[in-house]
């Protein structure tokens, strides 16, 4: 049995963030290879053989360089197979300038770890192409939602149309704001729209307000209850998934599909390559930003469409993008690292 030691980017005291949630804590401990590996996660290397020891981003939250060499040093030093897990294009400037003002203060770590790595883990394809040039093992895994927390469906009661996303995906959620408004108005309607966590500014809730009526939502801190806060609190009848291309987004997840698709909420995406697996009319919306206004009111007006993707998008989830079925080809991913000499 594998023992794996995992560093997550995630502050010691309070809910793990959901990046680390999402691609180290659950899948490592999950149940379908709790067989396979014996896991622990903390701040420092436990005592003992120790396989592998996989870190996230640019390590632990509050990091240097000189703490991430010592790490290095000492799995090297005790014959342990370093695995390091990138989900965003971080080598590359952010579209936000907030964003990459604390971004930038991560690549030197990223690169440090990235050419460091026994391994490296990523979300997508192109992300994988992005870093090709740092290190010859890069492997793709999926991002993947633990099927335990896919438990409840949207009864759609709540705010006819929905957006979530950290303050970073402001400029997307912008990006599709006036196609909306003006379908709104052309076609004399004032649906209800809920944004949750893109913004404290109370600004941005003027953006729309005058061809829709806005809310916002307090985000959900605790990504265990996250899927049942969208399911049986917002319920949302649409989501909305907007994202603009460039050179850093067109290396991003569909994770946003998969989370509305985990609450029942059937979704409108841009047309983009991190949407490009979703079957348009059969499991999303995907259309240009600015037709997102029509594809909202035609999925208002459209009962029986937005149940068909609601229900074509879970099931799709549920067969394919869950820990249930992705899990094990992690640890496969880990395993064949450690048959392989180290970098």
């Amino acid at each position: 049995m594998m023992r794996i030691h995992l560093l997550p980017e995630t502050p010691a005291e309070g809910p793990a963030w959901a990046c680390a949630e999402i691609r180290l804590l659950r899948p490592y401990r999950h149940r379908s290879v709790t067989g396979r590996i014996a896991v622990s996660a903390g701040p420092r290397l436990p005592p003992g053989r120790l396989d592998a020891v996989v870190l996230q981003r640019g390590g632990p939250v509050g990091s240097q360089i000189d703490d991430l060499e010592e790490i290095i040093r000492a799995a090297r030093s005790r014959g342990t197979r370093v695995v390091v897990d990138l989900d965003d294009d971080l080598l590359s400037r952010h579209p936000a300038a907030e964003a990459e003002a604390i971004v930038k203060l991560l690549r030197p770590k990223l690169r440090f770890l990235v050419r460091e790595a026994d391994l490296v883990t990523v979300s997508t394809p192109a992300l994988a192409g992005r870093l090709s040039h740092l290190n010859a093992h890069i492997s793709v895994w999926e991002n993947a939602i633990d099927e335990t927390l896919v438990t409840n469906t949207s009864d759609g009661t709540g705010a006819q149309i929905g957006y979530f996303g950290t303050h970073s995906h402001l400029h997307d959620l912008l990006s599709v704001a006036p196609a909306i408004e003006a379908a709104a108005i052309r076609f004399g309607q004032r649906p209800s729209l809920e944004l949750c966590g893109i913004s404290h500014d109370p600004r941005i809730a003027q953006l729309m307000r005058h061809g829709c009526d806005v809310t916002m939502r307090d985000p959900q801190g605790d990504y265990s209850r996250f899927h049942t806060m969208l399911a049986t609190q917002a319920r949302w009848r649409l989501g909305l998934a907007p994202l603009l291309r460039g050179t850093f987004n067109d290396s991003k997840s569909d994770i946003k599909v998969l989370d509305y698709a985990a609450a029942g909420i059937p979704a409108i995406v841009s047309d983009v390559p991190a949407y490009a697996g979703w079957e348009h009319e059969r499991t999303v919306l995907r259309v240009a930003d600015d037709r997102f206004g029509e594809a909202a009111l035609r999925l208002l007006e459209d009962d029986g469409l937005r149940r068909r993707l609601a229900a074509a998008a879970r099931e799709t989830l549920l067969q394919s993008r869950t820990l249930a079925s992705r899990a094990a080809q992690l640890i496969d991913l880990v395993e064949t690292a450690l048959a392989t000499q180290p970098a």
